[in-house]
């Protein structure tokens, strides 16, 4: 759907990351020159019990998410925006 929007560059990158948050901050861009970003955090507590060797790639994925959500103007959450187990 993105890419049917234009979108010609999206990307993802960690702003911090400690052993208790992560903080990641994701762009998209579409051909028309339109930019749309979004940030969000992870921590142990707040991912699924089999994610939380890996809960910073989870701060990225939601805000992929959360960047998508809006370039596509959707009202609804991704399921990565949802608490633990």
């Amino acid at each position: 759907m993105a890419h049917a929007r234009g979108l010609v560059s999206f990307k993802a990158r960690f702003l911090s990351v400690t052993a208790d948050l992560a903080l990641a901050e994701a762009e998209a861009v579409l051909a028309d020159g339109k930019t749309f970003s979004e940030c969000a955090d992870s921590t142990p507590g707040n991912v699924p019990s089999h994610i939380k060797p890996h809960f910073p790639r989870m701060a990225l994925t939601r805000c992929k998410a959360r960047c998508l959500r809006d370039l596509l103007n959707l009202g609804i959450t991704a399921l990565e925006e949802l608490e633990g187990e």
